[in-house]
C-alpha cells in the first residue's frame, strides 16, 4: 500500500480523522450531486468496495495500531477508486477503543447522512472508528457480573444445547439440511457477527447468540456426515475472552475482524443474520460461498424500508445479481434466529 506523497489525498469522512489540508492540486472542487455520479459510474463499472487484499491490508494497519498502544495513530488506507488516503486512527483504550468500519455502496453515497460528498477525492469503505467500549472483559467486577464468567458461560451454554436438540425445531432443521444437494466442495461453517453468549446488561445469557452458534455446530454436524471434515469458524469484535474461550472448546475458532471475511472461499457456508455491517455486499464482492444464511431483502420484511436507508446490513444489485447463481431452500423460522433464508449454490 505504498504511494507517493503527490499520490496521497485526505480522507473527509466523518468516521476518520482528516490530517492536514487539501491541495488544490489533488482535489478538484465538486458539487455532491457529481461526487455521487462518480461513486454510481465506478460501482456500474464493476470496482469492488471490498476485496481480500484490502482486508488483509486492513487486518495489518489494526494489528500495528494496536501494538504502538495509547494514542492517535497516522495510517494510510485504499480509497474506493485506488488511490491512498491518509487517516489517523485513535487508540484510546480502555477509555475509547477503535474498530473496523465497513461502508456499504448506500453509505458511500451519502444516502444516509454520514459526510457531505466533495472533492475529487478516493472513498473510504473500510476505515476505523472510535467507540465507548460496553466493558464486556473477562474479569468479574460491578461491569461484568457472574453471568459472564467461564463457568456460568460453559453451563449456560450446554443447558440451551440441551433444549436445542431436544426440541421439534432440531428435527425440522435436520430434515432440511438432509434434504439438501451441497456443492461437492464443502469445508468449513463461518459464522459472521453472530453475537455475544451473554448480556451484561441484563446479566444473563444472551439466547439469541448462543442460538446463532447452535445453528453453525448444527451445520457442521449435518455435514459432516458423509466424512467431510468440516471446519467451524466465528468472526464477531463484540466477543469478550471468555467467550472465546467457551467457543473454542466447542471447537469453534475464533477469527477477529476481518480475517472471517477472508476465510470465506467456494467452500464456506456462511452464517450472517442481522448484523451490524454489510455482510451481504463484502461477501458479493470478495467470494461465492457454497452455501448461504442470511436474512430475506428489507422489502419484503418491511416495504417501507425499500430505500435500506436505515439498515446495516442493506442488499444491492450486485447482491442480487450474486444471487441468480443460487438456489434458494425453505428454511424453519426460529424465533430466537429469525425469518432467514437459505441459499445454495448451483451446480
Amino acid at each position: 500500500m505504498e504511494s507517493d506523497q503527490e499520490d496521497i489525498v485526505e480522507d473527509d469522512v466523518t468516521t476518520f480523522i482528516p490530517v492536514g489540508d487539501l491541495g488544490s492540486a489533488q482535489v478538484e472542487a465538486m458539487t455532491g450531486i457529481k461526487a455521487i455520479t462518480k461513486i454510481r459510474a465506478l460501482y456500474a463499472a464493476g470496482v469492488p468496495l471490498f476485496t481480500k487484499e484490502n482486508l488483509r491490508y486492513i487486518a495489518q494497519v489494526q494489528d500495528e495500531c494496536r501494538r504502538r498502544g495509547f494514542g492517535i495513530h497516522e495510517v494510510i488506507l485504499r480509497g474506493f477508486n485506488g488511490s491512498d488516503v491518509r487517516c489517523e486512527v485513535c487508540n484510546h483504550e480502555p477509555v475509547l477503543e477503535f474498530r473496523i468500519e465497513y461502508l456499504s455502496i448506500q453509505k458511500l453515497e451519502g444516502l444516509w447522512g454520514w459526510f457531505d460528498p466533495r472533492g475529487d477525492q478516493p472513498w473510504l469503505t473500510i476505515g476505523f472508528k472510535s467507540y465507548m467500549p460496553n466493558r464486556r472483559t473477562s474479569s468479574e467486577g460491578p461491569d461484568n457480573p457472574p453471568a459472564t464468567s467461564v463457568e456460568y458461560l460453559n453451563e449456560g451454554f450446554h443447558f440451551v444445547k440441551t433444549k436445542w436438540e431436544a426440541s421439534g425445531y432440531y428435527g425440522r432443521l435436520r430434515r432440511t439440511l438432509a434434504s439438501i444437494n451441497p456443492p461437492p466442495v464443502l469445508t468449513k461453517v463461518i459464522g459472521l457477527a453472530c453475537g455475544p453468549l451473554c448480556s451484561v446488561a441484563r446479566a444473563e445469557l444472551d439466547h439469541r447468540g448462543i442460538s446463532q452458534h447452535l445453528l453453525l455446530l448444527t451445520l457442521r454436524e449435518a455435514f459432516s456426515n458423509d466424512g467431510r471434515q468440516i471446519e467451524c469458524y466465528s468472526q464477531d469484535p463484540i466477543y469478550n475472552e471468555n467467550e472465546k474461550q467457551i467457543l473454542e472448546s466447542l471447537g469453534i475458532r475464533v477469527l477477529e475482524d476481518p480475517m472471517g471475511f477472508v476465510e470465506v472461499d467456494e467452500g464456506s457456508v456462511v452464517v450472517s443474520i442481522s448484523p451490524n455491517v454489510p455482510v451481504k455486499q463484502i461477501i458479493a464482492d470478495i467470494a461465492r460461498p457454497a452455501m448461504i444464511i442470511w436474512y430475506p431483502r428489507l422489502v419484503k420484511l418491511d416495504p417501507s424500508m425499500e430505500t435500506g436507508w436505515t439498515y446495516t446490513d442493506p442488499d444491492s444489485a450486485r447482491v442480487d445479481k450474486m444471487l441468480e447463481d443460487y438456489d434458494k431452500i425453505e428454511f424453519p423460522p426460529h424465533f430466537n434466529i429469525g425469518p432467514v433464508e437459505l441459499y445454495v449454490r448451483k451446480h
